[in-house]
């Protein structure tokens, strides 16, 4: 469910709200009460994955055989 931002004019503060769907009228203002308020365009907040570091290796350095697997767990570095 989005996050949806609203101005009230009559007492002219900003609030957010959780909203379901996006084609109700907006939410009564949280100030004031008014039912008069009107969503507000505002720019999507986006996550990124951070990047991880590979595994470390039985022998402290990153293993680099297989697919991300330790060759010393899988008994290759014998």
């Amino acid at each position: 469910m989005p996050i949806y931002e609203y101005f009230c004019p009559d007492c002219r503060k900003p609030y957010s709200r959780l909203v379901r769907t996006s084609g109700i009228a907006a939410p009564a203002c949280p100030a004031c009460g008014g039912s008069s308020a009107r969503r507000l365009i505002s720019a999507p907040a986006l996550a990124f994955k951070q990047a991880q570091e590979p595994a470390p290796c039985c022998g402290g350095g990153a293993c680099g055989v297989g697919q991300g697997s330790c060759a010393c767990a899988a008994g290759l570095d014998d």
